[in-house]
């Protein structure tokens, strides 16, 4: 049997993701299937031309979210490392992304945030990746 690439096995896990993170999504958005407690219930309303659904998702997953205030990062026992971090939040303005990412998370279970830094800049540049866009994995060599 012959060892799949990296790039397959990546493309292969966006792609089981895809299906169960929309899912996921579009319940928040209010998009989901109508299910009845009865079969009666789905005959009756069946011959009905309206639909009427009531979605409470969104309610549940925003109040949590408002809850959510990312004050700073604290590295245990460690000021300069969390000074450090922290300082970095601020010229990152990684603050402005968080609020995506913890929505994504809370949603899916699952969110990103990488900090890339190109040659020249001063400091790393944050990107959400939220969604399917992302997956992380370690080298097995590399594990403790």
């Amino acid at each position: 049997m012959t060892e799949k690439s990296d790039l397959e096995i990546a493309f292969n896990t966006l792609k089981k993701k895809s299906t169960a993170y929309s899912q996921l999504w579009n319940y928040y958005d209010g998009q989901h299937p109508l299910v009845y407690s009865r079969e009666r219930l789905k005959d009756v309303f069946s011959r009905l031309d309206a639909r009427f659904t009531e979605n409470w998702c969104a309610v549940v997953v925003d109040s949590v979210l408002e809850r959510i205030l990312l004050k700073q990062i604290v590295v245990n026992q460690n000021d300069a490392a969390t000074e450090m971090l922290n300082r970095l939040v601020v010229d990152s303005e990684l603050l402005l992304d968080a609020n995506d990412a913890h929505l994504a998370m809370l949603v899916t279970g699952e969110s990103y945030i990488i900090a890339w830094m190109d040659e020249g800049d001063a400091t790393p540049t944050p990107i959400t990746m939220i969604r399917v866009m992302c997956i992380l994995s370690t080298i097995a060599a590399t594990r403790a």
